[in-house]
């Protein structure tokens, strides 16, 4: 193993009681229900460091983490007093302050750089197994778990769901950077390589545009943000290896009947015509159409988190494809833009562009993999689930939680030196 990575590398027993928590969230984000027991023990235990805090007046030096989650739950609080169905807003809104004291817990692991080591090594290995879990259900039908594939995709064990892509592409940026501190050596150089091949290859085969799309996002705020680095690290051997990674990868996947259907399909997304706009966006096209009636209707500050089920019908064109289909309606417009526009009105979009600001000034300035994850967590052209459901909150919070922790810490560090250059001065 790295003598650089573990040199000081000792985890006390709080800390690894932590540890324990925060793996078995990570963990456990694969099942349906059951990440929201550890993601209840942390908001407890975050509860007690709130109030900690509080008393020693240490939260002053965590406003920004205040900032940025008001900044989302406020246009949720607002929007329920003229929401059409207050019940259900009201309910979610007040079940999301949950978040508040979980991720300060978070908070406070990312603050902790023994405790970021020791959770991306986890992530790390999580990562590993989902990869060879994945390549076993592709070539044999069924994973490790015995899970089959559906319609053809890899789910990993995340099945029956397909949430595959989406979080293997959370987790690439802490992944890489952790790979990044390992000395370089020809066994690293190949196992990075074996790494990156089966990433590629297993983020195809899901199958996911969504997830596609993500990974876009992240090799676009990757590639701005850290063009130097990029240029002054990777030679022209290197790049030539990347180029070849992605030819060999794309020809393996592009043998599947499946990709080849759904990269036709795809072309539909071009099209002009409405009803082959909404068979390309598998029905997403009526959703979003029905989606920004609701925004031009409730402009200011939309029906409330969560009510776009509720009022589909109401907004819906008598052809909408959900409507004639079976009857039943989509919980969300499987967008993040129009999902926040039409449940949160204007207050809910200039705010929600304001954290998207601040997450990605603060990457500009720190490069920290964790609220990368959170940046992208957060990317507006979100196709995949609802950013204000349970499940897409408790990633979120997860990475911006870390992320925002070794900002603050750094933030922190930072006043220390002034103060001590001042101190010396005086």
């Amino acid at each position: 193993m790295p003598t650089l990575i573990f040199k000081n590398f000792v985890l006390e027993k709080s800390e690894l009681a932590y540890l324990s928590i925060t793996s078995f969230t990570l963990i456990l984000l694969s099942t349906k229900n059951y990440f929201h027991f550890p993601y209840a023990l942390m908001a407890i235990l975050g509860c007690f460091m709130l109030y900690k805090d509080i008393r020693r007046r240490d939260i002053r030096n965590c406003k920004i983490f205040f900032l940025i989650f008001f900044s989302i739950w406020l246009p949720m609080a607002v929007a329920t007093i003229f929401s059409p169905s207050m019940d259900r807003s009201f309910e979610k809104t007040i079940s999301y302050l949950h978040f508040l004291p979980s991720s300060y817990f978070l908070l406070k692991v990312g603050m902790k750089t023994n405790l970021r080591k020791a959770l991306s090594y986890v992530m790390l290995i999580f990562f590993i197994f989902l990869l060879l879990d994945s390549v076993i259900q592709f070539f044999l039908g069924r994973n490790l778990l015995g899970q089959p594939l559906v319609d053809g995709k890899i789910t990993s064990i995340f099945y029956p769901k397909e949430r595959l892509g989406i979080i293997l592409v959370l987790f690439c940026p802490i992944v890489i950077f952790l790979l990044l501190q390992f000395r370089s050596s020809k066994t690293k150089n190949i196992v990075s390589f074996i790494l990156c091949l089966s990433f590629i290859v297993v983020l195809a085969l899901t199958l996911k545009r969504s997830a596609w799309m993500m990974m876009s996002y992240l090799l676009i705020v990757t590639i701005i943000f850290n063009f130097n680095l990029i240029r002054s690290r990777f030679l022209w051997k290197q790049f030539i290896a990347i180029i070849i990674l992605v030819g060999g990868a794309s020809l393996i996947v592009g043998s599947s009947n499946n990709f080849k259907d759904l990269i036709d399909k795809s072309a539909g997304l071009f099209s002009v015509n409405e009803i082959e706009l909404n068979t390309a966006s598998n029905g997403r096209y009526d959703l979003w159409k029905t989606g920004l009636t609701i925004v031009k209707e409730n402009p200011f500050f939309g029906v409330g988190p969560r009510v776009y089920r509720d009022v589909y019908r109401e907004y819906a064109s008598p052809d909408d494809f959900w409507i004639n289909k079976s009857g039943d309606v989509q919980t969300h417009p499987h967008l993040f833009l129009i999902e926040i526009m039409c449940e949160t009105g204007l207050l809910g979009f200039l705010l929600f562009s304001f954290v998207n600001f601040k997450l990605i000034k603060y990457y500009r300035k720190y490069l920290d993999p964790w609220l990368l994850s959170g940046i992208v967590a957060a990317f507006p052209l979100n196709l995949h689930l609802a950013f204000y459901g349970s499940y897409w909150s408790s990633i979120l919070w997860f990475f911006l939680g870390i992320g925002l922790g070794r900002v603050l810490s750094e933030i922190n560090s930072e006043k220390k030196l002034v103060q001590c250059k001042i101190n010396v001065l005086n």
